[in-house]
């Protein structure tokens, strides 16, 4: 999705074009670059939830069969994920939440709107927790999205 058509599928009109004449919505969008983006734009990654929301409705509205939500492992706490020997996740793993604050939060939330649309209005939802394994160890992903995030305000700085 572009950033154009991303932006613009946060109003529900959009929403509903798409979801018009459609048996299954696929909802992928979400405002994502890595651990260090999310870290570092936190009110933009929950505004994600905009999307969510009136795909949902739009996908009511329109009588869609099916609803695919992408969600992400970010919805689990922190401290079951803070080396590499992690034991591996479960579903139950999720609460008590204590999701990554904003992204994770985001996406948690979404996940219990996809719940409640399916028993509230019977479609059916389904929720895929997406993980990314990563090499690079958070601190010098941090640093990096730091750095690009200095650079940018410099360079936008210099364009007033």
């Amino acid at each position: 999705m572009s950033t154009t058509s991303h932006s613009i599928s946060r109003r529900l009109e959009a929403c509903e074009q798409v979801a018009t004449s459609s048996r299954y919505v696929f909802n992928l969008a979400a405002d994502m670059g890595g651990m260090g983006f999310i870290e570092l734009n936190r009110a933009a990654c929950t505004l994600t939830v905009l999307i969510n929301t009136h795909m949902l409705m739009a996908a009511r509205k329109a009588g869609v069969e099916r609803f695919f939500y992408s969600s992400s492992a970010c919805v689990y706490a922190a401290e079951k994920q803070t080396t590499a020997a992690v034991l591996p996740l479960r579903e139950s793993d999720a609460y008590p939440a204590m999701s990554e604050d904003g992204y994770g939060w985001e996406k948690l939330f979404s996940e219990r709107i996809c719940r409640h649309f399916s028993e509230d209005f019977g479609i059916v939802t389904r929720v895929w927790r997406a993980t990314t394994i990563s090499t690079a160890p958070l601190a010098r992903t941090m640093a990096g999205a730091r750095r690009r995030q200095r650079r940018d305000a410099a360079r936008s700085s210099r364009r007033c």
